[in-house]
């Protein structure tokens, strides 16, 4: 249901949805990420995460880097108001202390931030949903 509702936030509808995941990560995201540019997004990835996708055949997707000392990192495009979405997921203790910064940035905007690739796919999944026009309908769970 979160995944429902965040994909109610027109703001995840508009602008690049960055994807810097872990290379166990990196197959579970061409789905998505496939999905996301069919809906007319930009992806904007990791050197890593760039070449798997753009592999995979992606077209509409920008190379990024989390380093603040590259140009046009990460940091920048959100700083721009560029990035709709974020979907990091992290490993290494270097790879984590830049996933703080960017959680921090995220959390600061109010901007979605996904951090495993289940998420991702739920929110994907939603956003076509919603975008289709279906109403938005749930349960609550009893316990």
């Amino acid at each position: 249901m979160k995944a429902q509702v965040a994909a109610y936030k027109s703001e995840i509808k508009e602008g690049h949805i960055f994807f810097g995941v872990t290379d166990q990560d990196k197959q579970g995201m061409v789905t998505a990420a496939l999905e996301f540019q069919k809906a007319g997004q930009t992806n904007l990835a990791t050197e890593g995460t760039y070449k798997v996708l753009q592999k995979a055949g992606f077209t509409n997707i920008e190379k990024t880097s989390l380093d603040q000392e590259d140009l046009d990192n990460i940091s920048d495009y959100i700083d721009r108001n560029e990035v709709a979405s974020i979907i990091n997921t992290t490993g290494p203790r270097k790879r984590s202390v830049d996933a703080k910064h960017i959680r921090r940035v995220s959390l600061m905007r109010d901007m979605s931030y996904f951090t495993t690739v289940e998420w991702n796919l739920n929110i994907e999944s939603s956003i076509v949903a919603t975008d289709s026009g279906k109403k938005f309908n749930f349960k609550l769970l009893l316990i």
